[in-house]
């Protein structure tokens, strides 16, 4: 028997199987005919007739390159149009199968047959982008298949323009078309576009869970949290727990019934409900404890908390049993870098950029790494009008430090410096400093040294900080100051200066609760010690996707050893406050955002020997963030206290700058 016919009735077995499981009348005519035409080539191998008609027949079962194959072998058994249609087929079966290969393989060699397959509608891709080309109707179909490849491919902002141009064309764009846009469009941060068209694509597919869970993210990220909470809700509702219910041997887990519930465990993280999220995807992992997906995206919402080393650990475990997931990849270079634990996060990120480089939690982490390796710039200014007191009747202050880019990865050198003016009724205060130091930050350590120089008394100072940060909810301070910028400047008006040595533990539940206490000592070189110990409560008692609203109940304590010191030095004081911080977003689109605060404060001021009065606080800010590089703060205040005994009014304004370049 010769070999032609051999693989002949190994391919019609094989279409055979296919035929039988697609049971459709279309599908077994096609295999009939193919079975005629074979049987009639074993005994006429040269009869064209039957060379055509079993080429056409493959071309029906799905098979276009072994048809165009066959057909190559003997050139006229098919017109122009035929095979131009066989081809597109042929195309567009390699797009699929690419696919495929692109969502199971590992790094940018799981593209190549994508690639291939988009080569060959290079010339369709052109044409469709040329309002003034007619195209076939294959040539059309055609380039449907592109826009989806270019979308698996992440050639996102080629799809969108492919689609714009097939969508200005009479002819209606399919729906798997309409959705691989949508998905451009949101990768592409376009969040509005992406939902106009997955609501097209539910128009018309309705039970559409991909397009569904599309739409979610495209109204969470327009800021329409209501509206996506409610497509998560309906993608629960519509995705079936169980599948293949014929009978109880064949019911098994719905695959896609976790990730729906994922998600909708997620939705409250997008409308800044952070702790609602972490909560339910607790639950839900504890539920699934073998489901690396949903156990990885409640390590994100570990990450919102501020819990980045729990995070990592769970991220560990993920990764142990399921190397290859890309999500739990990014995540864990994120939660390394949050972290402060630079050569693992460098490492973890080489290794998640190496196999997965377009998946969005990959891309977040490499973002993140980019910035952190940028220089930073801070500034902090107040400018203040008072009625009097110890800051005088016009006073400011500005700080300003910049830091270099990361030097053998933990290491930043700075330079600083801080100017502030006060004006008395006998003469003003001043203060110029000038410094350059050196900062190591590590996974639980960080600290600080600087060398200073006073330009208006050419004096030599040195600072010091320490921290130590042994898990996700305690840090513990220390910083010691030769000459404190704290000083009051009525006390160097008089040319008296001050030691500062500082110590603060602080506990951080999460990102809604923080407790902190803290200890200061300074001697000044007049002789007096002063003592100052404070302590403060934050909890964050309401939160949504626009309006959140903090309380923090401080409470500050000082005494002071010298008696008639020419500044500003109560035997001994005491101020309880309460301060409620009201917070709008205005607007907001990914990493830029625009808000609204307003702080108020109320409390008492007890003085020794003067008694005790009211506090009252006001402050307006507004907060611009340009992007993830650049955040300006500005505001205006009055704040009203007694000293000595006489109420003193101040109203101030203040600007900070946060700046990586």
């Amino acid at each position: 028997m010769s070999v032609v016919p051999l693989l002949g009735r190994l391919l019609l077995a094989l279409l055979a199987v296919v035929a039988l499981g697609a049971g459709a009348a279309g599908v077994g005519e096609a295999f009939e005919d193919l079975a005629r035409w074979q049987a009639v080539l074993e005994r006429e191998p040269g009869n064209r007739d039957a060379q055509r008609g079993r080429v056409l027949a493959l071309a029906r079962l799905g098979a276009p390159q072994l048809a165009l194959e066959l057909a190559d072998r003997s050139p006229g058994l098919l017109s122009a149009q035929e095979r131009e249609a066989m081809a597109a087929d042929r195309t567009a079966h390699r797009i699929r199968w690419g696919t495929i290969a692109a969502d199971t393989g590992r790094g940018p060699e799981r593209f190549a047959a994508l690639d291939r397959a988009l080569a060959e509608s290079d010339a369709v891709g052109l044409r469709a982008l040329d309002p003034a080309a007619t195209l076939s109707r294959v040539e059309r179909q055609l380039a449907f298949d592109r826009l989806v490849a270019l979308r698996d491919r992440f050639r996102m902002r080629e799809a969108v323009d492919l689609h714009r141009a097939l969508a200005a064309r009479p002819d209606p764009v399919p729906p798997y078309a309409l959705s691989a846009a949508a998905s451009a469009h949101l990768t592409l941060e376009q969040p509005e576009a992406a939902r106009d068209l997955y609501r097209r694509v539910l128009d018309a597919e309705p039970e559409n869970l991909d397009a569904r869970l599309g739409l979610f993210y495209a109204l969470a990220e327009s800021e329409e949290h209501d509206a996506a909470l409610a497509q998560a809700r309906h993608a629960v509702s519509i995705t079936p727990k169980w599948i293949g219910a014929w009978s109880p041997e064949t019911t098994h887990g719905n695959p896609r019934y976790p990730g729906v519930l994922s998600v909708r465990a997620m939705a409250p993280l997008q409308a800044n409900r952070v702790g609602e999220a972490e909560a339910r995807l607790r639950v839900l992992a504890s539920r699934m404890p073998f489901n690396a997906n949903v156990r990885t995206d409640h390590a994100s919402t570990m990450r919102a908390r501020g819990w980045p080393r729990a995070a990592e650990t769970e991220l560990r475990w993920i990764l142990a049993v399921d190397p290859d997931n890309s999500g739990a990849l990014g995540e864990r270079a994120g939660a390394l870098l949050e972290m402060r634990d630079w050569r693992q996060a460098q490492s973890a990120l080489a290794t998640a950029q190496s196999a997965y480089f377009e998946q969005g939690r990959v891309r977040r982490a490499a973002r993140l790494a980019e910035v952190h390796r940028m220089r930073e710039l801070i500034v902090e200014g107040d400018f203040g009008r008072s009625s009097g007191g110890p800051s005088g009747t016009r006073d400011h202050v500005i700080d300003a430090k910049l830091y270099s880019e990361p030097l053998a990865m933990d290491y930043r050198l700075f330079l600083h410096a801080h100017t502030a003016r006060a004006r008395f009724f006998d003469g003003t205060g001043r203060r110029d400093r000038v410094g350059v130091g050196l900062e190591y930050r590590s996974t639980r350590f960080s600290a600080s040294g600087e060398l200073a120089h006073e330009l208006d008394q050419s004096d030599t100072s040195a600072a010091a900080a320490f921290a130590f940060t042994p898990d996700d909810h305690w840090t513990f301070r220390a910083a010691l100051d030769s000459a404190a910028n704290e000083t009051p400047l009525q006390a160097r008006r008089a040319g008296v200066d001050a030691w500062r040595a500082f110590a603060q533990i602080e506990w951080r539940a999460h990102e809604s609760r923080t407790l902190a206490l803290s200890f200061a000592h300074m001697p000044f070189s007049d002789g007096n010690r002063r003592d100052i110990v404070e302590a403060r409560w934050t909890e964050r008692v309401i939160v949504g996707p626009v309006y959140k609203l903090e309380i923090t109940a401080a409470l500050y304590a000082s005494r002071n050893s010298l008696a008639g010191a020419p500044y500003f030095n109560p035997s001994r004081d005491l101020s309880p406050t309460l301060e409620f911080a009201n917070e709008w977003l205005h607007w907001r689109r990914y990493t830029r955002s625009f808000k609204h605060r307003l702080v108020v404060s109320i409390g008492s001021y007890a003085q020794q020997g003067f008694g005790s009065g009211p506090v009252r606080g006001l402050r307006y800010e507004q907060e611009w963030a340009a992007n993830d590089q650049l955040r300006v703060r500005y505001g205006i205040g009055r704040h009203v206290q007694p000293y000595d005994g006489v109420r003193s009014a101040r109203d101030y304004a203040q600007v900070s700058l946060n700046w990586r370049f």
